[in-house]
Order: structure tokens, then sequence, then C-alpha cells
């Protein structure tokens, strides 16, 4: 019995690593380029329903997954200067962890059926802080 519990235990493992890692490799194939169609940021007053949005932008840059687990972000603001962001990366059970010079985001990621849409979110409410980003994969 002991035995039985032991190998379907591993076996559970195993198939949450492939998914994770059948997941991961959707980010990166196909050149592993993403439009962000809608960035967002938003602050709020502690205490308050107060939101006030930090950063917005529409079609403003691109993600690129590479399959090394590093990548890159460009974004564009509206007077069109480019920040351009060096990440690594990793998924895990729904979620997106980057790692940047500037520190570690951990984002929640939907994906629409197809894979060619993907939705990341980050909320941080110790501090107030809300980051969604939209994507589609470029063709």
């Amino acid at each position: 019995m002991k035995n039985l519990l032991s190998l379907l235990l591993l076996l559970f493992l195993f198939n949450a690593c492939h998914k994770d890692s059948k997941i991961e490799k959707t980010l990166y194939k196909k050149g592993g380029k993403w439009e962000i169609v809608n960035f967002s940021q938003y602050q709020w007053m502690q205490n308050t329903s107060f939101i006030k949005p930090e950063f917005h932008c529409t079609h403003c840059g691109a993600i690129e997954f590479k399959k090394d687990g590093s990548g890159t972000m460009t974004l564009t603001s509206s007077d069109g200067q480019k920040q351009l962001i060096f990440f690594k990366y990793k998924y895990q059970s729904n979620l997106l962890a980057i790692e940047t010079n500037e520190g570690n985001q951990t984002y929640e990621i939907t994906w629409n059926y197809s894979g060619t849409d993907i939705e990341l979110n980050q909320t941080i409410p110790s501090v107030g802080y809300v980051a969604k980003i939209r994507c589609k994969r470029s063709k």
C-alpha cells in the first residue's frame, strides 16, 4: 500500500512538472514574441477606494521570451522614448516569476484557450500596487 501511494505521488508530481514545462514552452515557441496590447499600473491609497492610474499605454511595446529562460521587454512611451528591460523567467503553477536588475516580480498568468493571448497580473496589497499586462502573440 505504501509503495502504491508513493507511486501515485510520483506520477502526480511528474504530471504537474510536465504541464508547467509545456505551458512554459508556449511562452517561447513561434519566436517567443508577444505584443503588449495594454499595459496598466495603478496605485491606491491605503484604507480608501481611491485608485490612481500611474501608467497606461496601448500597443506600446513587446515582450520576448527565449528558450533559455531569459527575455526582454521593450516599452515605448507616448513621447517615443524606449525602455529596454532584460529579465530571467520561470513559470510554475500559473505564476510567472520574472527577475530583473531591479528585483523579482511574480505575475499570475491567464491564457486564452488557443495560447495566442496572455494576461499578466501583479498585485502587491501591502503597498497598494496593481499591474496588468495584456499581450497577443506576434505574427
